[in-house]
């Protein structure tokens, strides 16, 4: 990991190279015997592991929590050292913000006065890849004590780390602030579906009907005798994701794999048979002409002057769908839907106007949403380009 980025035969001026072992005191943590419930009962002292540490960059929460005994009996970790995983999960990184302990995958760097607790972290963050490439070789990545402390950096004067930290928590107080306001809408949309939908199932004034009134249902298929040299793009089920497209396939007839029969067009839903507990639901909005999906999914054509298709799609994410769809589950290990079964399903739906201001409130919550993703996706690419830059000292802070 040495100078990575900065050529051999020069550092920026006034930075230096460093073992992590001359930043600060390395210390592995451990875990107290999960057999002695007064290690935790009552535990206020945050015991971190890996699965604690996410994208945010302090961290003073975590699953388990440790007593004042359980403390004594593990690693204690002063508030504001560097939370390092070395094994599986390496350079995932976070600031303890109080005093607690973590088990034996972290490392902990108690870092002097000379060095920036935050300008560590985000070079840790840079740099999670070559530590990667420090780890031994086995079935499971480690990153041993040794080789971590042996491991060397590049750091600046410290009034550039607090300049270049100062610099990057800017882009991620407004990761952090997107991704809440993505959360409230997540929320606010779940709200929506159960409100709206799930809550309203049994209201007299809404119709019972069984889903082949209201809809076509796998109208067209391709037969056997269709042209061998007949191109067209595939849907398979590992291709449609919850409420996404993540892909189409190219194929000519003779090539394609043998569930490859369903004709969908524009307006269609999707709505997968084989496993439907992964929701792998969608509504088709391509214009795309000769598109075909697999026979794993049901392909539902709204009957206009019954059914909205936005509001179809929809409904199937409710819980009230989805239990529908669980009880017609057949088989555990890979439970799946007859298809002869899916005109049969019964369903619950308002007036044709209903469905349409329904089906827009949520579309209009989930538009959001993706738009707030798009987002904060472009500020994570803007700090990685940040991090790239001035953690090698090719761009400075002034």
């Amino acid at each position: 990991m040495s100078r990575r980025g900065v050529e051999e035969k020069a550092l920026p001026e006034g930075w230096r190279e460093m073992k992590l072992e001359d930043i600060g005191e390395i210390v592995t943590g451990t875990t107290p015997s999960t057999r002695v419930r007064e290690y935790y009962d009552n535990g206020v002292y945050p015991f971190i592991t890996p699965t604690d540490i996410n994208s945010r960059k302090n961290i003073s929460a975590s699953e388990r929590y440790l007593s004042v005994k359980g403390l004594r009996k593990g690693r204690f970790i002063p508030k504001g050292s560097l939370l390092v995983t070395c094994i599986a999960s390496i350079g995932k990184n976070a600031i303890l913000d109080k005093d607690g302990s973590c088990n034996q995958q972290i490392n902990a760097v108690l870092p002097s006065d000379h060095y920036n607790t935050d300008y560590l972290y985000y070079l840790i963050e840079n740099n999670s890849k070559h530590l990667l490439q420090h780890a031994g070789k086995s079935a499971t990545a480690i990153l041993n004590k040794k080789t971590f402390s042996k491991l060397t950096l590049i750091v600046p004067p410290l009034p550039e780390q607090k300049a270049i930290a100062s610099l990057l928590e800017t882009w991620d107080t407004a990761i952090e602030k997107t991704e809440a306001l993505i959360a409230a809408k997540e929320k606010r949309f779940k709200w929506l579906l159960k409100t709206l939908v799930s809550d309203q199932w049994d209201n007299p004034k809404w119709r019972k009907v069984k889903l082949g009134e209201v809809c076509l249902i796998d109208r067209e298929t391709l037969s056997s005798k269709t042209p061998a040299g007949y191109c067209f793009q595939y849907i398979s089920l590992s291709d449609i994701g919850k409420g996404k497209l993540i892909q189409t396939q190219k194929y000519k007839f003779a090539e394609a794999p043998s569930r490859a029969r369903r004709i969908v067009k524009q307006g269609d839903v999707l709505l997968a048979t084989v496993r439907p507990n992964l929701q792998g639901f969608y509504i088709f909005k391509e214009d795309v002409e000769d598109c075909i999906v697999s026979t794993g999914f049901a392909v539902l054509t709204a009957k206009r002057h019954l059914l909205d298709s936005e509001y179809l799609f929809q409904m199937l994410f409710s819980d009230r769908m989805l239990a529908v769809c669980h009880a017609a589950n057949v088989g555990s290990n890979y439970p799946a839907i007859n298809s002869s079964d899916v005109p049969r399903f019964e369903v619950s739906i308002p007036s044709l106007l209903e469905q349409k201001v329904i089906a827009k409130l949520l579309d209009t919550t989930q538009r959001e949403i993706k738009i707030l993703a798009e987002i904060a996706g472009k500020y994570h690419t803007q700090k990685l380009g940040l991090m790239q830059k001035l953690l090698i000292g090719k761009w400075k802070v002034k």
